[in-house]
């Protein structure tokens, strides 16, 4: 009989806050490596999606700053 030890779900939590793009908290739970390049595959897309909504999200925020420059000018 093969003896694991016990996983802390603290230790897990930290990893996946500070390393879970990199899937850091999914090999403490030795989650198996395929779903570990899935995991980080979507991570990545989701990088990609945003360089493309970058523009646009600046823009949007910029608007709202300058709405409130006017409304303070007021």
């Amino acid at each position: 009989m093969e003896m694991t030890e016990k996983k802390s779900f603290g230790v897990a939590f930290v990893l996946w806050f500070c390393l879970g793009a990199l899937g850091a908290h999914r090999i403490y739970i030795q989650e198996k490596v395929h779903y570990l390049f899935w995991f980080w595959l979507v991570g990545w897309l989701v990088v990609w999606v945003d360089i493309f909504l970058l523009k646009s999200m600046i823009d949007k925020e910029n608007e709202k700053a300058e709405i409130n420059r006017k409304i303070k000018a007021l």
